[in-house]
């Protein structure tokens, strides 16, 4: 794993872990910062092997809806090829479910494409659980991968 991955990792690591010992009540609405680990499995395409990787989104939640920015870093076994993402993310909420769809540029084997990727949470306190389906171009190649993350939120707003 090459030294940037790594120091990726442990960012998400710490933020996650800072967020679960948050010991206040806090208010809903405001900036957000999420990380966790995220499992995928290509449904269509190339390749059926299981990737793994890490997912970071920056968001802010109004009365019903949030906007933001994501971006994720995945180990696709298929190419054997770290791949990246980052792009714009909105959706709707309510007290646990959440749903949504993100997005963006897509790079991986010094290869660009874009991905787009509906979602739908269950959120509990500071954890969420998503579930999303991935649908991805790059250079001619389309597939689609399901994809479980769990993740770990933070409140910018509080502080």
């Amino acid at each position: 794993m090459k030294k940037v991955q790594k120091i990726f990792i442990v960012l998400l690591f710490l933020l996650s872990v800072k967020s679960v010992f948050a010991n206040r009540f806090l208010e809903i609405k405001g900036p957000w910062l999420s990380s966790g680990f995220v499992m995928g499995m290509p449904v269509s395409g190339e390749g059926k092997k299981l990737n793994m990787g890490f997912e970071m989104s920056f968001v802010n939640l109004n009365d019903d809806f949030f906007w933001g920015v994501v971006g994720d870093w995945i180990y696709d076994s298929n190419r054997e090829s770290s791949r990246y993402l980052l792009g714009p993310e909105i959706g709707g909420y309510d007290e646990v479910f959440g749903f949504g769809v993100d997005g963006g540029w897509l790079y991986c084997e010094k290869k660009s494409g874009f991905g787009v990727r509906p979602f739908v949470s269950f959120n509990l306190f500071f954890v969420s659980l998503t579930t999303q389906a991935g649908f991805y171009h790059l250079e001619g190649k389309n597939w689609v991968e399901a994809t479980f993350m769990i993740k770990i939120s933070l409140p910018l707003h509080n502080f």
